[in-house]
């Protein structure tokens, strides 16, 4: 999810299979070249087909790529022939909100849609619900662990437990939190449940009504 603790689940995924042993080199085939990161957009065919082979040409045994995108035909095969496990961290829509409004005012990242500043909460609530959408997509299937952002955001190294537990490591938790934040660069505001002092009571009944089922389920 957009402004959903993405980067530090990747980073921490990251930091744990660097301390097990799994390299993590930036791929060639499948990532855009100017992207620091595994990172995929969308993890389209013509963009995860050339990275599973290039992981597999190399040798290498798990990598972490980073998506915003949902589950493509793709995808979906590599989930049930076992090239790919995965996370989705789970955020409160209206915490997400509020980020997004954040990131238009700074000029960061989903602060526009479709090239038009965000302005409103009703403006953010168009991507919110798409990215929902997304998250629910991967947390159907049973190799996607799901984790809470209040806990990975919060309570970090107890978040690295759940990670290392789905990947089958033992690590130092410490260390790899750590070594995770210190890589972190996109920082949402560190508020727990931020929309409890920051929206006003109409809109959060709003995107309670709106998001009732995922935030009764997730949040």
């Amino acid at each position: 999810m957009a402004k959903g603790g993405s980067t530090l689940a990747f980073q921490l995924t990251r930091a744990i299979l660097e301390a097990a042993g799994h390299l993590q080199p930036k791929l060639r085939a499948g990532v855009p070249a100017e992207k620091k990161i595994n990172f995929m957009q969308a993890m389209t065919p013509q963009l995860l087909n050339p990275a599973l082979r290039e992981i597999e040409r190399r040798q290498l045994s798990l990598v972490a790529i980073k998506t915003h995108g949902g589950v493509r035909s793709c995808s979906l095969k590599a989930l049930r022939r076992g090239q790919m496990i995965g996370q989705a961290v789970a955020r409160d829509p209206r915490d997400i909100a509020l980020s997004m409004l954040d990131a238009a005012a700074s000029g960061g990242a989903w602060g526009e849609r479709k090239g038009v500043t965000k302005a409103t909460l009703e403006d953010a609530m168009i991507h919110v619900r798409g990215h929902i959408g997304r998250f629910e997509e991967w947390a159907a299937h049973a190799e996607i662990l799901t984790l809470d952002y209040e806990r990975l955001a919060f309570d970090t190294e107890a978040a690295a437990g759940e990670i290392a537990g789905q990947l089958g490591v033992d690590v130092d938790l410490a260390a790899c939190t750590a070594q995770a934040k210190a890589r972190f660069t996109q920082f949402n505001k560190g508020v727990p449940h931020r929309h409890r002092q920051e929206m006003a009571a109409e809109d959060i009944e709003r995107y309670s009504l709106e998001f009732a089922e995922f935030i009764q389920r997730w949040c």
